[in-house]
């Protein structure tokens, strides 16, 4: 059993500062029979609120402090240019491993895309991500989810040329159906797993109506990294992992023997940011999958 490496987003790395605790029972048995896995631990900076961008240069060294490895979409720091923030998270001993692309730049596969894939290398990042579908067309067909996966392949290509590997994050918009067929299958069905493979969110991937462990199971092959993020029970907005009603536990099972690289932890929207990324790190560093 090969192991995995999994990336949480601030997570563990706050507990002693914010005092978090966790009300979720160990799984100790099911760790016992399980080898020792590498856990690495990362950032995304919508998770801390006005933290990261406030002071992002205390905030990345205090994360970097408490032994996280990874970032991602952290090219220049806010307020820094990109070079003097690429050396400062280099010092740190941190590693960008994804950084953002967009849609335009998809489409049009020229110069922005090239400069983004420059930035991204420049990070030293693995991947490059597009966070949405485009948003001036309607996507109400299969004709157009299809356009739009083979956009992505051509700029797939582009990437891959350039030594960095393009992928996808999805919402629940890509498992609402249009004309009786869910969009992300019409995407699993043209994109090329060598050219472009995917984000996985759970949390958008439920909100749709499907189930994240069925989808790792029958695409094995296309997942790339990971955005966890947990679900309230009663209002169905996000939730620190571990604290709502997806099944973890399950959905890391079904990556064992894929191709998931990183598993990001997120919370859009956290109240108390703190408190959340502790309550979150806690729960998933308790699971030691």
């Amino acid at each position: 059993m090969k192991p995995i490496t999994y990336l949480f987003v601030w997570s563990f790395a706050l507990l002693t500062a914010c005092g978090g605790s966790n009300t979720q029972k160990p799984v100790a048995a099911e760790v016992a029979e399980k080898e020792t896995r590498s856990i690495r631990f990362g950032l995304i900076p919508n998770t801390g609120a006005d933290w990261y961008n406030t002071d992002p240069k205390a905030c990345l060294a205090f994360v970097a402090e408490t032994g996280y490895s990874y970032l991602e979409s952290v090219g220049a720091l806010p307020g820094y240019e990109l070079e003097e923030s690429r050396e400062y998270v280099r010092s740190l001993g941190l590693k960008t491993v994804v950084m953002p692309t967009s849609v335009e730049a998809i489409v049009e596969r020229g110069e922005n895309l090239l400069n983004d894939i420059r930035t991204a290398k420049a990070c030293e990042a693995d991947y490059l991500v597009c966070y949405n579908w485009p948003l001036d067309r309607s996507m109400s067909t299969v004709e157009e989810w299809a356009v739009w996966a083979d956009q992505m392949n051509q700029a797939g290509q582009v990437c891959k040329e350039n030594g960095i590997t393009l992928i996808y994050h999805n919402h629940d918009k890509e498992f609402i159906p249009v004309e009786d067929t869910l969009p992300f299958e019409v995407l699993m069905e043209v994109l090329d797993p060598d050219l472009v493979q995917i984000e996985l969110d759970v949390y958008w991937t439920t909100k749709g109506g499907s189930d994240p462990v069925a989808i790792i199971n029958k695409y094995p092959a296309s997942m790339a990294t990971f955005h966890l993020k947990d679900m309230h029970p009663e209002t169905g907005d996000f939730e620190d992992v571990g604290h709502g009603t997806l099944d973890f536990p399950a959905i890391l099972r079904a990556c064992e023997n894929n191709s998931v690289k990183y598993f990001i932890v997120e919370h859009d929207k956290p109240a108390d940011p703190k408190r959340s990324i502790a309550r979150f790190g806690t729960y998933l560093k308790n699971l030691a999958l």
